[in-house]
């Protein structure tokens, strides 16, 4: 993922001195060393400054960031989700993907490595960090994650569906998606020798037999 996309990402509001922030009756103040905090109408600080950047509220929660780590603060200032994640993404019908752990490669701009999970728009952890990487739910509330080579799922409930095990999952397509287990990808960049089979949206699996590329 490239720094540019992730600053797209995370939208937090950078201000030079103070503003406001949308629907609500606290304010961004910034002191003499830069930091930010809120303050009310009354100009008492809510929020003492100390944070690099504090984002709008949604839901009662903002993102905020200390150098490289963000989490999530509540409109009196507590802490709601523990500043330790190397990203917060968007949210989307009420969830977010995160990263806890990822790292910046100055030569690539690239951010690698980090577990990755989904958190809740009330702070609440949905999917701890533990995989590798992690899809968007789609229309059945299922996700695809991955652990070192192999794929799973898990459900926007909270459940993990199938543990990665699969070196292959398909898209499902009227309720059954294709998977494979073992199996390597040749040289015309296709998986072959591995056995194949369907699992059904609820991660029933039916059949894991033969050969096939």
């Amino acid at each position: 993922m490239k720094k540019s996309v992730l600053i797209g990402l995370i939208t937090l509001i950078i201000m030079g001195g103070t503003g406001s922030l949308s629907a609500q009756d606290l304010t961004l103040q910034r002191d003499k060393k830069g930091k930010v905090g809120l303050v009310d109408a009354k100009g008492k600080f809510v929020v003492k400054p100390k944070y690099d950047e504090i984002g709008n509220f949604e839901g009662g929660l903002a993102k905020v960031r200390i150098k490289d780590k963000f989490g999530f603060i509540n409109e009196k200032g507590g802490i709601v989700l523990k500043l330790q994640y190397s990203v917060i993404e968007d949210f989307v019908d009420g969830v977010a993907k995160i990263c806890i752990g990822a790292k910046y490669n100055k030569k690539t701009d690239d951010l690698e490595g980090g577990k990755w999970g989904y958190v809740k728009d009330n702070g609440e952890i949905l999917i701890k960090p533990v995989y590798d990487d992690i899809e968007y739910f789609n229309k059945f509330n299922i996700a695809k994650t991955k652990k070192g080579k192999v794929y799973g799922w898990v459900s926007r409930y909270g459940k993990e569906l199938i543990k990665p095990e699969y070196t292959e999952i398909g898209e499902l397509i009227d309720g059954m998606a294709r998977v494979c287990k073992g199996g390597k990808i040749g040289k015309s960049g296709n998986l072959e020798n591995g056995k194949w089979g369907f699992v059904d949206d609820g991660a029933r699996l039916s059949g894991l037999v033969g050969v096939s590329s």
